[in-house]
């Protein structure tokens, strides 16, 4: 390959990025849904926060200002939801921490597109 090539070349994300996107997926994740709402214990926010977060870096990545769009698009849709909706636990369980893990993947997986 030559220099011209190498140039055009996709950069794919790496470990690290992976890592930091299930760290805070799970971890922001874990204080919305335990501490400040209260809605679900911490070991099924860890859990869907770190899954949803690892998803959304992978099959739902945009760039910076598409992820905050549906981020705040996303976020009003979940308290709606969880306001007017069913009264069914698991899903009022479930729904902050993955909810909060594909916005935290979309936006980890925007930042790094902008500064690669």
């Amino acid at each position: 390959m030559t220099n011209g090539d190498m140039e055009y070349e996709v950069r794919k994300p790496g470990l690290v990025a992976v890592f930091v996107t299930i760290i805070l997926g799970s971890g922001i994740a874990f204080v919305l849904a335990t501490y400040m709402l209260n809605l679900s214990p911490a070991w099924i926010a860890l859990l869907a926060g770190a899954v949803s977060s690892f998803l959304g870096f992978f099959i739902l990545g945009e760039s910076i200002g598409d992820a905050i769009v549906f981020s705040i698009g996303f976020s009003v849709l979940v308290f709606v939801f969880i306001t007017a909706g069913p009264e069914i636990e698991i899903i009022s369980i479930s729904i902050v921490p993955i909810a909060t893990g594909i916005c935290v993947g979309k936006l980890t997986h925007g930042i790094w597109k902008e500064i690669r």
